[in-house]
């Protein structure tokens, strides 16, 4: 995922940005949940949808 390539490149900014690095590190992490969540609902409203049609 292209979030992985950009938290490998965030290591090289690390020691001069900890705290930044830090922050950013954990709205990644945020931000692949909540998409992780969103595909998750898209998934069961789809195989809600399908269950309605066949009834």
């Amino acid at each position: 995922m292209h979030t992985r390539i950009l938290l490998d490149e965030m290591k090289k900014e690390e020691e001069a940005f900890p705290d930044i690095v830090k922050n950013l590190r954990l709205e990644i992490e945020l931000l692949e949940q909540g998409v992780d969540e969103y595909q998750t609902l898209i998934a069961k409203l789809k195989s809600h949808e399908d269950q309605t049609a066949e009834a």
